[in-house]
């Protein structure tokens, strides 16, 4: 029980003393005079509540006892720091991406040469211009048309790329960006604030004016101030609205999240349809290895990016999609590295015995079939060679789609980012929606199938080729092998010559080749028919099938 003192002051009981100042009072101890307790309410002396009371960590606490403000922790020099390692680090992604842009923009401009006049320029790439009067490599001249319809594609592709390397550097700043450095809101939204509601007050104290334009004016005045009804419901209402435009922009992202699903479905299919096409033509096992690589990758990392733990990772998985951030391995590798691998390895396995052929010009008189550098050239390298050459052309309507796709992907995604380098702001929220379960799954399954089905297709075209060492190319495709079948290889390039014959018989009658020829022409897939000291009565009514059929 309370009992009333001297002076105004209540003395109380232990507990109930502890009881209220747990509840709204601070007890400390006073000094004699005083007695032993004394009550302080917070009603009186505690701050208001606008006020922010400060705190203090210990971080904030020198030797001296004295405490520091946290908010004046980060002076105006640490700023300056931050804003400059994120400049640098900007500038460092802006070279990066200058570099690529520019190696992308010299590949597509090579890649137009090779088009327009193709023996010309794989002769100085593999310095074999003196070679067979710089006809060498036999590469067949496409139609004038599909000769104009690849320029004109790669040409759109260079003017894109060079297109984005001068945006990146050369920009106009927004609307926003030139208002914002114009403006200072903080202290100019604050100051009118106070000058609307000084000049409101000020509107309704006046009794001059009509009824309705005080009503009006006391409304106004109402609204202007923090605690009154007609705000509260004002602010209701504007909240309710800014609710709605939320719930509609969260419905029109998960849009965009499945456009960029199918965006990468595209990408995969294009992808999927260039994989098959080098099955098809043939090209080596380790070339074939590279890319599928390259593509299972790609649906893997669109899968795992789903479940990254990152909420702020758009700029993170458009870099993945295009540089190899991370073990992953897209757009750019596709569209340009690839290729340029492709060029690399036709350089590198290329050997010649060129210090042979200049004595064959020196010993042989001209027209003589010693003097012809592909006599001399091993004809299996020379043919895998050839195959890769031509895979670098557009040699069909097919062929077109798919690499002016590929490069308009990474033109897109290109573009996309240096939107992103440009303005941060556009870096908040995710490309791929999170824990998409069902399309994470899908990537999984695409990836797999489709290791299973070049594995299955090398491994089978192989077996089915394997009785015919003269097969020098054969298609990669899945077959359902026949036991002693001798007719199931899908075979390219034929090549079965014998440029020394040891014994004069052998060279009175060669060989008979006309049931090898038969065998490997019932596919209908001969390109190249190479024969040399080999005899070759009649040519088979299989040859008719083969439609593809370019070197004889």
């Amino acid at each position: 029980m309370a009992s009333e003192g001297i002076g105004g002051q209540v003395s109380m009981t232990e507990p109930e003393s502890t009881d209220m100042a747990a509840k709204d009072r601070e007890v400390f101890v006073s000094s004699e005079s005083e007695g032993p307790l004394r009550q302080k309410s917070l009603l009186t002396h505690k701050a208001p509540a606008s006020q922010n009371q400060t705190k203090v960590y210990p971080g904030d606490i020198h030797a001296d006892g004295s405490s520091q403000d946290r908010s004046r922790a980060t002076t105006p020099s640490s700023h300056g720091v931050l804003k400059l390692q994120l400049d640098l680090k900007t500038l460092l992604l802006q070279l990066a991406l200058a570099i690529a842009l520019c190696v992308c923009l010299a590949w597509t401009l090579w890649l137009l040469l090779l088009n327009v006049a193709p023996n010309d320029t794989v002769n100085r790439v593999m310095n074999t211009e003196s070679f067979d009067s710089g006809s060498f490599w036999l590469l067949v001249d496409q139609s004038s048309a599909l000769v104009v319809l690849a320029t004109f594609g790669l040409a759109v592709v260079a003017l894109s790329y060079l297109f984005i390397l001068i945006t990146m550097f050369f920009r106009r700043k927004s609307k926003q960006e030139i208002y914002a450095a114009a403006q200072s809101p903080t202290s100019k939204l604050a100051s009118l604030k106070k000058r609307v509601e000084k000049a409101l007050d000020d509107a309704a104290a006046k009794p001059k004016r009509g009824k309705v334009a005080s009503s009006a004016v006391k409304l106004a005045a109402s609204l202007a101030r923090d605690g009154s009804s007609a705000r509260k419901f004002i602010v209701r209402s504007w909240w309710l609205i800014v609710d709605s435009i939320i719930v509609l922009n969260v419905y029109i992202v998960l849009t965009a999240f499945q456009q960029k699903i199918w965006l990468k479905i595209g990408d995969l299919v294009l992808e999927t349809t260039m994989l098959y096409q080098m099955l098809e033509a043939g090209s080596p096992a380790v070339l074939l290895g590279i890319f599928t690589v390259i593509v299972a990758s790609n649906a893997l990392a669109c899968a795992g990016m789903m479940f990254l733990p990152f909420e702020h990772t758009r700029l993170i998985e458009t870099l993945v999609d295009i540089m190899c951030v991370h073990p992953y391995v897209f757009d750019l590798l596709i569209a340009i590295g690839y290729l340029m691998l492709v060029l690399f390895y036709c350089f590198s396995t290329f050997s010649f015995d060129r210090a042979k052929f200049a004595i064959n010009l020196e010993v042989f008189l001209p027209g003589w079939f010693e003097q012809e550098a592909s006599i001399i050239a091993d004809p299996v390298q020379t043919a895998v060679i050839y195959r890769c050459l031509k895979s670098l052309r557009i040699a069909s309507v097919l062929d077109f789609f798919t690499r002016v796709g590929v490069n308009a992907t990474l033109c897109f995604r290109l573009r996309y980012l240096v939107k992103q380098i440009q303005d941060p702001r556009k870096q908040q929220g995710s490309v791929y929606p999170k824990r998409h379960r069902a399309a994470a799954a899908l990537f999984m399954a695409f990836a797999a199938l489709l290791v299973v089905f070049v594995e299955e297709s090398i491994r089978t075209s192989t077996l089915a080729c394997r009785p015919h060492p003269e097969c020098a190319v054969n298609a990669r495709r899945w077959t359902f092998l026949e036991s002693d079948s001798m007719t199931q290889c899908p075979c390219l390039i034929l090549i079965d010559r014998d440029i020394g014959p040891k014994t004069f018989a052998e060279w009175e009658q060669p060989k008979n080749v006309t049931d090898k020829v038969t065998q490997l022409a019932t596919m209908g897939e001969l390109q190249t028919l190479q024969l040399v000291n080999r005899y070759l009565p009649v040519l088979p009514d299989e040859l008719r099938r083969c439609t593809e059929m370019k070197h004889l």
